[in-house]
């Protein structure tokens, strides 16, 4: 489900909401066409009604690592819940749809293609969480080189939610 903030009284479509004030939030159902629900407890085992742990979104972390050294588009796209959020530069980029994400994802890799060859590794995360269904996971990334020349490194964030029984980025920040 997707939710979003919207100051008008009245709602065309009928969907449910509750008022905050002069505010209120509408709910509207948002499918993940292209992408299937099994994938991603395929790559990482979901912890089975237990408060996910540091160790969980530490192998979720190093799943989606390996997705991209494997450049493997469709495990890449499972950790996604779509909408996807990601801010950088200043600006927030909305994926806003399964296609449009893939098509965003595959050119990163050719990105990665051309400036390799090199593999991604997490030098290091921080976990802090959000409430019982959410979390902010912070690593520092580098693509580094065989030679050990780094052609990138950066810290990014991401908001990882739980949406029934998986856990998926809601967004990540490109810290500069």
């Amino acid at each position: 489900m997707l939710r979003y903030l919207d100051s008008r009284s009245r709602w065309a479509n009928g969907n449910d909401r509750v008022s905050l004030g002069h505010q209120r939030w509408q709910t509207a159902k948002i499918d993940n066409p292209g992408l299937s629900s099994n994938r991603f407890e395929t790559v990482v085992p979901q912890p089975s009604n237990e408060r996910a742990g540091e160790g969980f979104f530490r192998a979720l972390m190093d799943a989606y690592t390996e997705a991209w050294n494997r450049e493997d588009i469709d495990a890449i796209e499972s950790f996604y819940n779509i909408p996807f959020f990601s801010y950088h530069d200043g600006a927030v980029h909305v994926y806003s749809d399964a296609d449009l994400s893939r098509s965003i994802t595959a050119e990163w890799i050719e990105v990665n293609r051309r400036e390799g060859p090199a593999v991604w590794e997490r030098l290091s995360s921080s976990l802090e969480r959000q409430g019982h269904n959410s979390v902010l996971v912070t690593s520092r990334w580098v693509f580094r080189r065989p030679d050990g020349t780094a052609v990138w490194e950066f810290v990014d964030s991401y908001h990882l939610c739980k949406f029934g029984e998986e856990w998926k980025f809601l967004d990540r920040t490109i810290h500069e």
